[in-house]
């Protein structure tokens, strides 16, 4: 028996791995990262206007990451933000 089931876990994870190396090219092809970038006088209206950036350039993104802000020395704030965005041959 013993001799029996390594073979058929070998073929399970043969098949297996061909599912998973399978799945990026067809299912997350249509998708990439999109940036936005801003700038306000608080924190806030710079994420905003960042976010406004990345709807104005990109398309159906979400979720929205803020990757930084910065309070620069005249006051203002600079913020990027990132999202997965889909691709316009998607939609």
């Amino acid at each position: 028996m013993r001799n029996l089931s390594i073979p058929v876990l070998a073929g399970t994870l043969s098949a297996t791995a061909v599912l998973i190396f399978a799945t990026p090219g067809s299912a997350f092809a249509n998708f990439y990262t999109g940036y936005g970038y801003g700038a306000g006088t608080t924190h806030a209206a710079a994420e905003t206007a960042a976010i406004a950036y990345l709807g104005k350039y990109n398309s159906d993104c979400a979720p929205y990451t803020l990757v930084y802000d910065t309070l620069e020395s005249d006051g203002y704030w600079d913020a990027e933000v990132s999202a997965r965005c889909q691709s316009p041959s998607n939609q």
